[in-house]
């Protein structure tokens, strides 16, 4: 799938320690870790682990990880307030397909193993306003619940990639069939992330109202929530 560049302004921020520039453009299907890919080329994914934080770093930083470290399919996603260079906390982007809205669109799946792989899923397949985000045993049919559009809105003080993830399923069953789509992402219950706070989705309310929707790529290790190496 070609990679398409939507140009937007360039809006600042003062955000955590320093000044966060928005990037001039919102660079979809970018993988992570990886240069943004323009031409028509299929677009490589690593599957080295990641750790992701919420941008919404108003009540300190947290991390999105498995509730209690738990390797039993169903169980929560939740916001947690250290970074604990624990499997419950990293991600990899694997399995590329074509979704809804001509979009690339990957499974988002976690170190935890049980003894299949566990990817980040919807309770019950819901589409509703607030369905939690869980993991279960991953699918190979891009249609699933499973299957998240990372689209990449801006950088965090310390330079690393933050993204809204896009629910494909979500995103197609609420859209209307009229004007724009709206992207259906993975966000924090309530709006501001604690401890042990369930993710769910919700529609994109925009990157400053909606920022506990946005989550920055720091890496394989937490390091100062640098990239790590």
């Amino acid at each position: 799938q070609p990679v398409v560049l939507a140009s937007v302004k360039v809006m600042r921020h003062n955000e955590m320690e320093g000044k966060i520039v928005m990037n001039q453009r919102v660079k979809q299907l970018r993988a992570v870790g990886l240069a943004t890919v323009v031409a028509s080329a299929s677009l490589a994914v690593p599957a080295r682990a990641t750790i992701y934080m919420n941008y919404n770093t108003s009540a300190g930083n947290y991390f999105m990880g498995v509730g209690a470290g738990s390797t039993k399919p169903g169980t929560g996603v939740v916001t947690w307030g250290t970074c604990d260079y624990t499997t419950s906390q990293s991600w990899s982007l694997q399995n590329a397909e074509s979704g809804f809205n001509n979009q690339t669109y990957y499974q988002v799946v976690s170190a935890e193993q049980a003894p299949q792989q566990l990817c980040l899923a919807l309770a019950n397949r819901g589409t509703r306003e607030g369905t939690q985000a869980i993991t279960w045993t991953c699918s190979p049919s891009p249609t699933q619940d499973e299957f998240w559009s990372p689209v990449q809105i801006a950088d965090d003080a310390y330079g690393n990639p933050c993204y809204y993830f896009q629910n494909n399923l979500a995103t197609q069953s609420n859209y209307s069939g009229r004007g724009p789509v709206t992207p259906w992402v993975l966000g924090v219950a309530g709006g501001t992330p604690g401890w042990g706070t369930e993710l769910v989705i919700w529609p994109w309310q925009g990157f400053y109202v909606g920022s506990n929707q946005v989550w920055c790529d720091i890496g394989p290790t937490c390091g100062i929530f640098g990239r790590g190496t």
